[in-house]
């Protein structure tokens, strides 16, 4: 199975944190030869223009939402949480059962061991606070909607983040994916765009603990 690593950036003129290949916490500091000002360049721009937006467009239908099978796998035992995403409005755009990673083994491992993801399925990433931080595509096998969140919930930027081509390694300067957030929501490629989601809505979801 491809495994994906992360970068986890504490400030920008501080060293940077890594994850992925390591046992470090989130927020942990080591030494890298990283920039800290790393930002994509070669996004798809495109694929991330906002369409517009209405009530009768956002609002998904309960009757015919349905909960996926998911988590599976090597997840199977994870937490999970139903995450909803609503506008200014408070109108629901979308919404996906996610399973939960939490700081160190779980962030490392990220959904590098899945071959797929349900439509409505996803992941949250959740830690103790804000930070800046650079999740990149190593080994995935699919594509993923990478969305950072404020501390307050609101969605502070979203990134279009294809699956690395053959030949690639999902670390190339194309793969990496920076934003300010204390949650990280991960969702199949262009999941936002297909529901109307956009920097400034806020998600909704509980966690235990």
């Amino acid at each position: 199975m491809r495994r994906r690593q992360l970068l986890a950036v504490a400030g920008s003129s501080l060293p940077v944190a890594l994850a992925g290949c390591t046992e470090t916490e989130p927020d942990s500091e080591i030494s890298s030869n990283e920039s800290t000002d790393d930002t994509n360049e070669t996004e798809d721009t495109a694929d991330s223009e906002s369409q517009d937006r209405t009530d009768e467009d956002a609002q998904p239908d309960d009757d015919k939402w349905s909960e996926p099978d998911w988590p599976t796998g090597p997840y199977a035992d994870y937490d999970t949480t139903i995450v909803e995403v609503k506008s200014d409005s408070g109108t629901i755009s979308g919404k996906v059962k996610a399973a939960v990673a939490h700081p160190g083994e779980q962030w490392q491992l990220g959904l590098s061991a899945a071959d797929s993801m349900p439509e409505n399925g996803g992941m949250l990433f959740e830690s103790d606070g804000e930070s800046d931080l650079t999740f990149w595509m190593k080994d995935m096998s699919f594509g993923l909607d990478i969305i950072y969140v404020g501390a307050d919930r609101t969605i502070t930027s979203i990134h279009h983040a294809p699956e690395p081509t053959d030949g690639d390694s999902g670390t190339e300067q194309q793969y990496r994916f920076s934003g300010t957030g204390q949650y990280v929501f991960e969702v199949n490629y262009n999941w936002t765009t297909r529901h109307n989601v956009t920097e400034g809505d806020k998600l909704d979801f509980e966690l235990d603990g």
